[in-house]
């Protein structure tokens, strides 16, 4: 008895095999050969997970996390430019009569060229963790496409988080506060931004007073109510 070739199995189940030789192939399978039988079961098989997999989609936030680290490494080494701190509402003074009153929410703005970064920090309830929430924006051109930018942030030089600005250039991270916390912006065809979080006029100056984490903490967490139960 002719045993056919895994090979031809293969094709069989893919359906590439001219007419008269399937005519062959089913007629010898209707002889009970059992080793051909497992072989043309096996490649039906795995012709059916082929097809399955065609119809897959992978979930937008997966490939948006995927475009951003491939976004930021596949620029790692060209140099980041840092742009200019336009707004801290930290550094700016409280109106007469509320300047015991403690900020809950930090704004940042900064800007290079046409490209303005609008930050805001919000801080989670019972923990030393922080929101991160940010839109990049063209100034000379509102119209401008921001979508799919990458968009990382990172810690000490290493990415942690990765992520893809939205069609109305929209980004988000939660993550611990913590010393050089930093945002990495690539834009295409363009320099890679990178924003200091934490001590935005200390990594801007070498020689500016460092901002003392703990003081940016206790400013963001200052209005934050707990909401632990007492036992």
């Amino acid at each position: 008895m002719k045993h056919f070739t895994s090979e031809e199995w293969a094709d069989f189940a893919r359906n590439v095999v001219a007419t008269d030789r399937i005519e062959m192939m089913r007629s010898h399978l209707s002889t009970g050969c059992k080793q051909c039988q497992a072989l043309a079961t096996l490649w039906a098989r795995v012709h059916e997970a082929a097809q399955r997999e065609l119809d897959y989609e992978p979930p937008e936030a997966t490939l948006r996390t995927v475009k951003a680290m491939y976004g930021i490494h596949g620029k790692q080494r060209k140099p980041a430019h840092l742009p200019q701190l336009l707004f801290d509402s930290l550094q700016t003074p409280m109106l007469a009569g509320v300047r015991s009153a403690a900020a809950d929410v930090r704004q940042l703005l900064y800007g290079s060229g046409d490209y303005r970064i609008d930050l805001r920090l919000e801080p989670q309830v019972d923990s030393d963790s922080i929101c991160v929430v940010g839109q990049l924006l063209n100034s000379v051109d509102p119209e401008a496409m921001v979508k799919d930018i990458a968009v990382a942030l990172l810690r000490g030089g290493k990415v942690v988080s990765a992520s893809t600005t939205n069609r109305f250039g929209e980004f988000r991270f939660d993550t611990p506060l913590e010393q050089n916390l930093q945002l990495r912006v690539s834009i295409p065809q363009g320099p890679d931004f990178s924003v200091p979080l934490v001590d935005p006029v200390a990594d801007a100056s070498a020689s500016a007073e460092v901002t003392d984490i703990g003081r940016v903490k206790k400013l963001l967490r200052g209005s934050q109510k707990s909401t632990r139960k007492k036992v």
